[in-house]
């Protein structure tokens, strides 16, 4: 059976890939840091993927998946520069985490890099994901700063006991709504430096969520999530 995996707004059938972060929003109401993060001096050569496995019909796959990972030097043809097979088991609602590597230091050159994904024997999904900021990590200390993306953002986010979404969407660089679901709000924070997503009828305080995030910006290093005040909170690093 075919298998896609779900972005922040529903794909059309046919395999898909993202790559995101994925956070369960606290059981408290958290107050997160309004500083820069600083990484440790040295990262491990490895990268995290987590995204959301369904078959054709939208429904989440939970039984175990075998899902080959590969890094190309270009967006189609090639020979992998890095490739590794891991046995998956999603959650619930489809949700995978997997850690990719030892990945050797040569992969990342400072060059675009591509992630090719393949679940089970399925062709491999198309297109291939471009490498943002983070898997360079391996190569250099790092400082992270938090930032206001120069593009949107995608989200969809399920509460802890349904693998339906209660809310998903598109949200500008401003923090304006621009589509998805009616019932969220959205704005920017500029003091805090971060965006603040309300959803009607819904509590991030002492509720658990699951969130995906996704952004094609540039020099983005990783997405985040949190909650105060019943609200998701979403925030952006980059070096």
């Amino acid at each position: 059976m075919c298998k896609k995996i779900l972005l922040a707004v529903m794909l059309t059938l046919g395999l898909c890939l993202v790559l995101a972060t994925v956070a369960a929003a606290q059981d408290t109401d958290v107050q997160t840091d309004k500083g820069a993060f600083i990484s440790p001096m040295w990262a491990p050569n490895t990268i995290m993927y987590q995204g959301r496995l369904t078959n054709a019909a939208g429904a989440p796959l939970t039984d175990t998946v075998t899902v080959t990972f590969g890094i190309y030097a270009a967006p189609s043809g090639g020979t992998a520069l890095w490739q590794g097979a891991y046995l998956s088991r999603p959650d619930a609602n489809g949700i995978i985490s997997q850690e990719l590597g030892t990945i050797p230091d040569t992969v990342f050159t400072g060059s675009q890099r591509y992630l090719q994904i393949t679940v089970r024997t399925d062709p491999p999904m198309t297109p291939r994901q471009t490498l943002t900021a983070a898997p360079y990590a391996m190569r250099t200390a790092m400082s992270l700063t938090r930032i206001q993306p120069g593009t949107g953002f995608q989200f969809v986010t399920f509460k802890s006991t349904s693998s339906t979404p209660i809310a998903f969407g598109f949200v500008s660089a401003a923090g304006d709504r621009v589509s998805g679901t009616s019932n969220f709000t959205s704005a920017w924070n500029a003091t805090s430096g971060w965006y603040e997503i309300t959803i009607t009828a819904e509590s991030y305080f002492f509720n658990t969520y699951t969130t995906v995030v996704t952004t094609a910006g540039a020099n983005i290093c990783f997405a985040n999530t949190d909650s105060s005040g019943g609200k998701l909170l979403v925030y952006f690093f980059r070096i």
